[in-house]
């Protein structure tokens, strides 16, 4: 609780400290309290974090983008969509995961949909939707997004040139192949019952 009550007063001292600063912050003690098992508190600093860098410029985004060595707009934002903070999806993919654990699966979800629309090629969201799709037993909604995902991702690695990390992306192919299986035996069950 008292690394919570920390986090809050930096937030409130964010004139003096940068906005960078607060995010890293937020990620660092967030973590730990996720490791704590204090999911609640761990909603509470995502939440505030995701608030401070929504509540930024264009201008400083951009900036920041640059710091983190990206380019200034990623390939595939069409020309007057708005750039998004660097960390926002980390922020969202925590915040997912504290949910998660809090069984509170309609806000874990929220989280991963934004997350896919705002990194629509990054295999995260994808695996983290896919999973909660498999915790709430939907199956077939789970293959869906994670056949997306696979698609998507190959996608903008085709047309974009993005680069993408292997490890999640073949996490992801895993997922999708391992659920294939097991929905083709279901299939194959079904008719063999009939």
């Amino acid at each position: 609780m008292e690394l919570v009550r920390e986090f809050e007063a930096l937030i409130t001292l964010n004139d003096i400290m940068s906005s960078e600063d607060v995010v890293a912050t937020a990620l660092e003690v967030g973590n730990k309290q996720f490791k704590l098992q204090k999911y609640d508190e761990c909603v509470k600093i995502y939440s505030k974090a995701i608030e401070l860098v929504e509540s930024l410029s264009q201008k400083t985004i951009l900036k920041l983008r640059k710091s983190y060595g990206l380019t200034e707009r990623p390939a595939y934002l069409k020309q007057g969509e708005n750039v998004n903070h660097p960390k926002l999806l980390t922020l969202l993919d925590n915040r997912a995961a504290a949910y998660e654990k809090l069984q509170n699966y309609q806000q874990a979800v929220q989280d991963s949909q934004r997350a896919v629309s705002i990194e629509p090629f990054n295999a995260k969201g994808y695996i983290r939707m896919g999973k909660l799709m498999l915790f709430m037993k939907k199956e077939t909604k789970a293959y869906e997004v994670f056949s997306k995902g696979v698609k998507r991702i190959e996608y903008g690695v085709t047309k974009y040139g993005i680069k993408v990390n292997p490890n999640l992306l073949q996490h992801l192919k895993a997922q999708k192949q391992q659920l294939t299986s097991k929905l083709n035996e279901q299939k194959a069950q079904v008719k063999e019952s009939e």
